[in-house]
């Protein structure tokens, strides 16, 4: 799972969990979500993604969780914390549903060898978040 998508499965980057429990994105990284894929036996290697903002193009780490990573991940949160995740989940998986030609997009995305995903334009279907 070293991109945004693979097959069908959504995802939360850690970047996301990070601004959604006030938390430091690296400390998300090294501290939470590494230790517990760790301690879960798996390799925290299949889970990362780079991205590049669009100011400045250099790459950096993050990893792409599915809803069990992440709920598993919020065990260690605060309830306040743990409710913003939820709903975003939530929110994503409804806006996920609404167009149906999301699985074709994804899967075929999912079929990209992974040099021409990691240099392709990003298709975020993440949410985009509404800022106020």
């Amino acid at each position: 799972m070293q991109n945004l998508v693979s097959e069908h499965i959504l995802t939360m980057s850690s970047r996301e969990i990070a601004e959604l429990t006030e938390k430091h994105h690296h400390h998300v990284l090294r501290d939470d979500i590494e230790s517990m894929i760790v301690d879960l036996g798996e390799d925290p290697e299949e889970y990362v993604h780079f991205w590049a903002p669009p100011q400045d193009g250099q790459q950096y780490r993050e990893y792409l969780l599915d809803r069990d990573h992440t709920e598993c991940l919020l065990i260690e949160y605060s309830v306040v914390h743990r409710m913003r995740v939820i709903k975003s989940w939530h929110e994503f998986e409804e806006r996920a549903s609404q167009f149906p030609y999301h699985k074709r997009i994804l899967k075929l995305y999912a079929s990209l060898p992974n040099g021409q995903k990691e240099h392709s334009t990003q298709i975020d279907l993440h949410r985009k978040r509404n800022r106020a």
